[in-house]
């Protein structure tokens, strides 16, 4: 199913795309392709939501 919510999220994770680079590491702080191989596999069966982002 597609919750209305996916393309808030969608957005969301794009701008967090987007402003990673500039981010400076953090103590304990993971990076961006953690989170993201992270949430992948925790959100794997979620295709709506997958489908709205550009996934490399």
């Amino acid at each position: 199913a597609l919750s209305r919510y996916y393309a808030y999220a969608a957005k969301d994770l794009a701008s967090c795309q987007r402003l990673a680079p500039m981010l400076t590491m953090a103590e304990g702080m993971e990076s961006h392709e953690t989170f993201m191989t992270r949430l992948k596999a925790v959100h794997k069966r979620k295709l709506g939501f997958w489908s709205l982002i550009a996934v490399p």
